[in-house]
């Protein structure tokens, strides 16, 4: 079952994306860094996000929720006017 976490819930967020299986993990008082290769997702506290892998980047408006689902190998973003979902990559 994914966890829905409130940004607000900042330690949560952390916690569940730490989990989440990237191949390196930076987490600052402020913001938590997901790295996959040459896939990356930076998540803040105020619920700004960026995100990028060849061929696209995304810079997100503020997101009130982080979605994780571990088994899907995903990350959904969701605010009032942003939905963005970020996929684990393949190894």
């Amino acid at each position: 079952m994914p966890d829905r976490l409130r940004v607000e819930n900042w330690e949560r967020v952390v916690t569940a994306l730490k989990a989440f299986g990237a191949s390196e993990v930076t987490v600052e008082k402020e913001e938590v860094r997901l790295v996959f290769g040459t896939a990356h997702l930076s998540v803040s506290r105020d619920g700004t996000f960026t995100a990028g892998m060849p061929l696209h980047d995304v810079e997100g408006g503020a997101a009130e929720t982080v979605v994780v689902d571990h088994e899907a190998g995903a990350v959904t973003l969701v605010g009032d006017s942003v939905e963005y979902t970020f996929r684990r990559p393949e190894p």
